[in-house]
């Protein structure tokens, strides 16, 4: 599909209703969005609510075309059609024409009913009046359906189900931001950065006046920083986040070893999503383009985390991975951890 017709998203944060048109073009045509211009609108939906409404809308009209069965339609809606499209163009529809050819013909799972056949003529008009209506689609845009064949969202049965060879998370940073409740009721949050390609960990850990721990970690070491009182603290692995689940190189053994298995696809916020089942009861949920979206919780199966998203690199600025004691820091040892 050619989208280089689309206008330019807007700059991240601006607001309007120009700026939503734009970026309900840019949902229309979803599948063929590059990862940055997903990760773009991903961020103006979760700000907007006018625009994630639509996010819903569209992907509840994708799932309920691709459930209908296969079918021919009726001789009936056959006919009404030809009939319509006839007094149109103000030529006789008598009886003592030639019957209309049907016009779709595909291969039948059951025999064919003037039901469906209108339940699936109702259904696709409702998409192009959607599409109309909504979005008008200027600058010659179509729409491929993203449940036809060669597209991610063709069916894939748990014995057909693996990851592409070629996939690869790499040459991105994940953004991770939790929110935890302590036994004692008190709420904290743990906001994340991983950089994929060198392995390092930015973990921040804040508590409302109470608690601001910020954790740099490399494939040896762990630099605690207690932001509130200035102390610094080598070997503080404990206060490091645990991101294992999104090392791909793991989940491809996990799933070969029977640690992990595809739990057939489910939505995520309006998202169509794959779900892969670890022993411990968690499930890793990924997008159509095979990328992490969340993870859910074993007991409550809500979400692990508030927000997942795929940075590029260029988005993090260095300082991110400093491993230097800050100056006016002095060695010590950080507070307990929350629990």
């Amino acid at each position: 599909m050619n989208i280089t017709n689309l206008p330019p998203l807007p700059p991240e944060g601006a607001r309007g209703s120009d700026v939503c048109a734009i970026m309900r073009l840019y949902l229309a045509v979803w599948n063929d969005l590059s990862k940055e211009e997903m990760l773009q609108v991903s961020r103006h939906i979760e700000t907007c609510a006018s625009c994630a409404r639509e996010h819903r809308i569209l992907s509840r009209a994708t799932h309920l075309v691709a459930s209908l069965d296969a079918s021919s339609p009726s001789a009936r809606v056959d006919q009404a059609v030809m009939a319509a499209i006839a007094a149109r163009g103000g030529k006789d529809t008598s009886s003592k024409q030639r019957a209309p050819r049907p016009l779709h013909r595909s291969v039948r799972r059951r025999r064919a009913t003037p039901l469906m056949g209108a339940l699936a003529a109702a259904a696709v008009l409702a998409i192009a009046l959607l599409a109309s209506t909504r979005f008008a689609l200027p600058y010659g845009i179509s729409i491929v359906p993203p449940w036809a064949p060669g597209t991610p969202h063709q069916a894939i049965t748990q014995q057909s189900f693996a990851l592409p060879a070629d996939l690869s998370w790499d040459s991105y940073v994940l953004y991770l931001h939790q929110t935890k409740t302590t036994t004692d009721g008190e709420q904290y949050s743990i906001t994340t950065y991983h950089d994929m390609t060198s392995g390092m960990t930015n973990a921040e850990t804040v508590m409302d006046n109470k608690l601001d721990v910020d954790v740099v970690r490399d494939q040896h070491d762990a630099l605690g920083m207690d932001m509130m009182h200035h102390v610094a603290q080598w070997g503080a692995q404990k206060w490091s986040v645990d991101v294992s689940i999104f090392d791909l190189d793991s989940l491809r053994n996990a799933l070969k070893n029977k640690q992990a298995v595809y739990d057939g696809t489910g939505t995520f916020h309006g998202q169509k999503v794959y779900r892969i089942r670890f022993k411990n009861g968690l499930i890793l949920l990924l997008d159509m383009h095979y990328m992490p979206v969340n993870v859910l919780q074993n007991s409550s199966g809500r979400p692990l985390y508030d927000t997942v998203q795929w940075l590029s690199p260029s988005k993090v600025p260095d300082s991110m991975w400093d491993m230097n004691v800050p100056k006016g820091f002095k060695m010590g040892k950080l507070p307990a951890k929350p629990h």
